[in-house]
């Protein structure tokens, strides 16, 4: 089954001009792009994924849910390949 790709447009532009503006000064003027185009789109994918990790992984292992999402993309479409949750290891 084909993964439903969660990101916009506007994601991609961002990600494309983090790469060619990659320091604090233009982050600290971009960062509500930011925050509703990537922090957003990534938390709400990460509620979804919780509410099925915690339901699987917490059954299976008594560890609950994952901590931690990852998203693998495509340089050349921008198409979503991945999306990974994890648990931070515990010390």
């Amino acid at each position: 089954m084909p993964f439903a790709n969660p990101f916009s447009p506007e994601t991609f532009a961002f990600v494309r001009d983090l790469t060619q503006h990659n320091d604090r000064d233009w982050f600290q003027k971009n960062k509500s792009r930011y925050e509703r185009d990537v922090k957003d789109v990534l938390e709400a994918q990460r509620e979804i994924v919780d509410t099925i990790a915690a339901e699987v992984a917490g059954a299976l292992s008594g560890q609950g849910a994952a901590t931690h999402a990852g998203a693998m993309l495509s340089r050349t479409t921008g198409e979503l390949l991945a999306f990974i949750p994890f648990r931070e290891p515990t010390p």
